[in-house]
């Protein structure tokens, strides 16, 4: 059975760690052709990215065997134009996952998650 996140790309707010880390996980294991974490710490990001190899391991997954990229982008999510700022930089996505303490300051209809789509 194909997976419905094959070829697709999600993006994590809030993803370096708990329901976050745990969403991007089971992204790359179901076939996710890029998940980017965001968070607001590169230190907990670089320890995220460390992480998801052991991570896919302990569930019997090889992390070269994952197809998938596994991505990491610092955002402050209290921040608007920051997040609008991570939405450009990585570009068209397909699903968004808020998974940060903070609450989403913004309209959907703000972000432009369709961007460069199919490019």
């Amino acid at each position: 059975m194909t997976s419905t996140l094959q070829g697709k790309s999600i993006l994590v707010v809030g993803g370096s760690s708990g329901i976050g880390f745990a969403v991007a996980k089971a992204a790359l294991i179901e076939g996710a052709l890029r998940v980017i974490i965001a968070s607001s710490s590169e230190t907990r990001l670089a320890d995220a990215l460390q992480r998801m190899g052991k991570a896919l391991d302990a569930v019997g997954i090889a992390p070269a065997d994952v197809a998938g990229k596994f991505l990491a982008e610092v955002v402050d999510a209290h921040n608007t134009e920051s997040v609008k700022a991570l939405v450009q930089k990585v570009g068209a996505i397909d699903h968004l996952v808020w998974t940060s303490g903070d609450p989403l300051r913004l309209n959907f209809s703000e972000l432009d998650l369709a961007k460069n789509k199919g490019s």
